[in-house]
C-alpha cells in the first residue's frame, strides 16, 4: 500500500511540474491569446495533484486519461506557429508522458496475493 501511495505523490509531483510548465507558457507568451488558454490548465493541474497527493486513486484515472490528452495535444500544438515556445510544449509533452506512465504502473500494478488491496 506504501508504494501505491509513493508512486500517486511521484505523479502528483510531475502533474506540479506540467503545471508549472504551462504557467511559464503562458506568461513567455504574454498572457494573451494562446497563453490565456493555459492558465485554467494550471489551475486544474494544482487542484488535481492535491488529490493525488493524498493518494485518491479514482482522482489518479481521471489524471492517467488528462496526460495521455495533454502530452498528445501539446504536441500537436508545438507544430504551428505559436505565441508560447515550441519548447515549453515539447517539456509538457514529456513531463504528460511520464506522468500518465507512472500513473500506469501505479494503477494497473497487480497487487501482491497477502496485501490489504488483494483482499479487496
Amino acid at each position: 500500500m506504501k508504494n501505491v501511495s509513493s508512486g500517486l505523490q511521484i505523479a502528483a509531483s510531475l502533474l506540479l511540474v506540467s503545471a508549472a510548465l504551462h504557467l511559464l507558457g503562458a506568461a513567455l507568451s504574454g498572457f494573451v491569446d494562446e497563453g490565456l488558454i493555459l492558465l485554467p490548465v494550471v489551475v486544474l493541474y494544482v487542484l488535481l495533484s492535491r488529490f493525488l497527493w493524498r493518494g485518491v486513486r479514482p482522482v489518479a484515472y481521471v489524471v492517467f486519461v488528462f496526460m495521455l490528452i495533454g502530452s498528445l495535444g501539446s504536441w500537436i500544438a508545438s507544430g504551428g506557429v505559436n505565441e508560447v515556445p515550441t519548447w515549453i510544449y515539447y517539456a509538457v509533452s514529456i513531463v504528460d508522458l511520464l506522468c500518465a506512465l507512472v500513473l500506469f504502473g501505479v494503477l494497473w500494478r497487480p497487487a501482491l496475493p497477502n496485501s490489504p488491496v488483494a483482499d479487496q
